[in-house]
């Protein structure tokens, strides 16, 4: 609670109205005191928060500068008068912080209520109705190829037409997704077999600081990681892997590449998107 309010005690605060009087200080006898005089008076504390707030805070949400703000001969009649307005200011601040952070949180408690009884709701009608939507036809191939009776054969039956996979915008990729590409280029390195005559490739592009699809599952860190297995995998049957970068964009200006080569260049932040210890330029 930001009551009783620190530094302006009941009884200080009639001593600070009665110094301002006297020294004929126009913006505390203006502004802040009969704000102050409201909020004394209020019981509602989130009302008495707003009406502080009015009477301690420029209408830019910050603290007046105390030397600027209250004049001299306030100041020489209360001394520490600057360091109390502060401590209030201070206490003010971070209770309104604190309120703003509950009210986001209830705020979010209601949209996750609203959001949960939707996508019941949605469930229901793809089931009523026997539709799919792209999750799903992603689920249920990642637990058809998982499945012992029949992952095999549909993995052999595809294995005849597939020769290449190519994979575009790769860091929006969800986990599910790289797992149908890896089960499906599954037997591309596994040594000799009745295709031995074809070359066949995985090709995969993408920029993990572009990611823009967690809302869908991406996780631009699988990227990475799986270019580190597909990496082992051909080497292990003795093919070439090449691991390419594009050191060039013909789509941003060099101010934009640089700042966002700062945000990418701190470990901390790089590793939110990656796994791998190569800087993300």
């Amino acid at each position: 609670s930001v009551w009783p309010l620190p530094g302006f005690l009941p009884d200080y605060f009639v001593t600070f109205a009665r110094a301002a009087e006297a020294a004929d200080a126009r913006i505390v006898l203006n502004n802040l005191l009969p704000y102050a005089h409201l909020a004394f008076a209020e019981n509602d504390p989130v009302r008495r928060l707003q009406l502080l707030a009015k009477a301690f805070l420029r209408a830019d949400g910050e603290p007046y500068e105390p030397a600027k703000t209250f004049k001299k001969a306030l100041l020489d009649r209360l001394p520490d008068l600057a360091e109390r307005y502060l401590s209030a200011a201070d206490a003010i601040l971070e209770i309104s912080d604190r309120l703003a952070l509950f009210r986001m949180v209830e705020g979010t408690r209601a949209a996750l209520t609203i959001a949960d009884w939707l996508i019941a709701r949605y469930e229901h009608l793809k089931r009523a109705r026997g539709f799919l939507d792209f999750n799903d036809l992603i689920t249920r191939t990642v637990n058809l190829l998982a499945r012992p009776d029949a992952g095999p054969w549909v993995q052999y039956k595809l294995d005849q037409g597939i020769d290449h996979i190519l994979l575009d915008e790769a860091q929006d990729t969800s986990p599910d997704q790289w797992e149908v590409v890896k089960r499906l280029a599954e037997e591309f390195f596994a040594g000799l077999g009745a295709r031995d005559t074809v070359h066949r490739t995985v090709f995969a592009v993408g920029d993990e600081k572009q990611s823009i699809y967690s809302f869908q599952g991406a996780a631009p860190d699988s990227f990475a990681d799986s270019r580190l297995l597909f990496a082992g995998k051909v080497r292990d049957a003795n093919a070439a892997f090449a691991d390419l970068k594009l050191t060039w964009s013909f789509r941003s200006t060099d101010d934009v590449l640089a700042a966002v080569d700062r945000v990418f260049a701190d470990p901390v932040v790089r590793r939110g998107i990656s796994h791998d210890p190569d800087p993300l330029n």
